[in-house]
């Protein structure tokens, strides 16, 4: 709703030696608000980060956003990232507020999170590898298991995989002993080779 209306203001008598001042302008109402939404992804692997952008009409100047429509609201700007930490189908909620009134879009399943893919996070290791830029004899004592493991599970053998990937972890810490990687970059390595045993679940 648009309300238009001449605002007059007159100031002071109207004789010959006085002031006036007359002010017009539009007063212009909002309107209710209409909400909407959009996300930069709406599929992934977990955990998944997702900015979510207000695309609402009607000059909105609340907001409050449940992103997993239970009822709770979990952030309340326009434009909030959320990391959505295990898989599953998200239905996302957004309610936005003037003063006219409010509006809520309801998404069912917008959300796709997917289970993580242990190849994905082993050559995404791999790749981590490479940038460090080590002397070659000692990327391939890294590099070796990890291949090792991306084709045992090619295979679908699982025990394998994991066995492979305990071999990275015992090269990491042989490598860490002799001071050729840092103890941050033995440290991620060995959290990331952790969590990849626990996707194989072998």
């Amino acid at each position: 709703m648009v309300v238009c209306g001449m605002l007059l203001i007159l100031v002071g008598p109207m004789g010959a030696d006085s002031a006036s001042l007359t002010v017009s302008g539009t007063v212009i109402s909002p309107g209710t608000p209409v909400a909407n939404f959009t996300a930069n992804v709406t599929t992934g692997y977990a955990p998944l980060s997702v900015q979510f952008t207000d695309l609402s009409t009607g000059i909105p100047t609340e907001w409050e956003w449940d992103f997993d429509a239970d009822g709770t609201v979990d952030a309340v700007i326009p434009d909030p990232v959320h990391t959505y930490p295990l898989p599953g189908n998200y239905s996302v909620s957004l309610t936005v507020r003037n003063s006219e009134g409010s509006d809520t879009e309801l998404r069912q399943g917008y959300i796709t999170v997917l289970e993580p893919d242990p190849a994905i996070r082993i050559e995404s290791l791999k790749e981590y590898i490479r940038d460090l830029q080590l002397s070659s004899w000692a990327e391939w004592l890294l590099v070796r298991p990890l291949d090792r493991a991306l084709d045992q599970l090619a295979k679908g053998h699982a025990t394998p995989a994991t066995n492979q990937m305990g071999s990275f972890i015992n090269f990491v810490d042989l490598l860490h002993g002799f001071h050729v990687i840092t103890d941050e970059q033995a440290a991620y390595m060995t959290s990331e080779a952790m969590a990849i045993i626990d996707l194989i679940g072998g």
